[in-house]
């Protein structure tokens, strides 16, 4: 895997088709970013996002809403992929200082977020669906971050460490800030990502479903056991099936040859290939969350 994050094999500008940034990951995204300027971007997500303290604690928080939603799903029949859509939808928003408010209020991002990431690769009503729900949240959230920036916003937690405060004051490789839409973006990119977790819980709910034994072992192991859970659901249910790039120069690498600027399929070295191709929520994962799948695993 080495191969294909070294920045001298890969390049990420002009490589996501248009309908794919337009749903899934937005215009001027660091995903689109080569060298310097996706250096200085990434580091938005990776001193704020991706450290232990900030991983741990968005699973408290990810952690407390799903306990507290689970409590009001108790003696009633509820579909578990719209129920942690909306939990996590609450819990990140309240971890990265995005305003949020309990209940109702916080089911339009979770659907959005939802929305985006079932139809970026597919064609028709889904993915002009997607297309609206991201330019919804893209200008709520270029709101929040002009509001932040004028110090007139209120916040869920911490703002001064906060996820918004963040990328609001953040500058790019020229030294300016993000404007706005870019700004909404990237907070979408972590917000996004997020909610779409909740395909994950949902086939690990399915996998406990089928292989009840797992279940014990998981309470009596933990961490070890519980990552290796992990790994293994992520495996038997694939859900990304790559991310793309464009080679930087003609490239060898076994078992194919790309030439420079091809993008192609994920056999190539111009492809970053994680994990085999699979299903996004569609009728049988909906299925697999409300036909005998328990809510809560308790």
């Amino acid at each position: 895997m080495d191969f294909f994050y070294d920045e001298r094999h890969v390049l990420r500008h002009s490589a996501l088709p248009g309908p794919v940034l337009d749903t899934l990951f937005g215009r001027g995204a660091v995903h689109t970013l080569d060298g310097q300027a996706h250096r200085i971007r990434k580091e938005l997500f990776t001193s704020h996002l991706m450290t232990p303290d900030g991983v741990q604690a968005l699973g408290r928080v990810a952690r407390e809403h799903w306990l507290r939603t689970a409590d009001g799903l108790r003696g009633r029949s509820a579909v578990l992929f719209d129920e942690m859509a909306v939990a996590l939808a609450g819990a990140v928003c309240e971890w990265s200082g995005v305003p949020c408010a309990p209940g109702a209020a916080v089911r339009r991002p979770a659907e959005d977020c939802v929305t985006m990431v079932d139809g970026f690769a597919t064609p028709g009503p889904r993915h002009w669906k997607a297309r609206r729900a991201r330019t919804r949240q893209e200008h709520d959230l270029a709101r929040t971050i002009n509001d932040t920036r004028g110090h007139t916003a209120p916040t869920c937690g911490d703002k001064q460490h906060s996820v918004l405060d963040a990328v609001a004051t953040h500058r790019d490789a020229d030294g300016s800030l993000l404007d706005l839409h870019t700004g909404a973006v990237e907070l979408l990119n972590v917000l996004r990502p997020t909610v779409a977790i909740t395909w994950f819980t949902t086939f690990a709910a399915h996998a406990l479903h089928r292989f009840p034994a797992v279940r014990e072992q998981l309470r009596a192991d933990g961490g070890a056991y519980a990552r290796a859970f992990a790994h293994e659901v992520r495996r038997c249910y694939p859900f990304v099936p790559f991310v793309g790039g464009l080679a930087a120069r003609d490239l060898h690498s076994v078992p194919k040859r790309c030439l420079e600027a091809r993008w192609s399929s994920s056999t190539c070295t111009a492809t970053i290939a994680t994990r085999p191709c699979g299903p996004t929520r569609n009728a049988s994962t909906r299925a697999a969350s409300s036909a005998g799948t328990p809510v809560l695993a308790s």
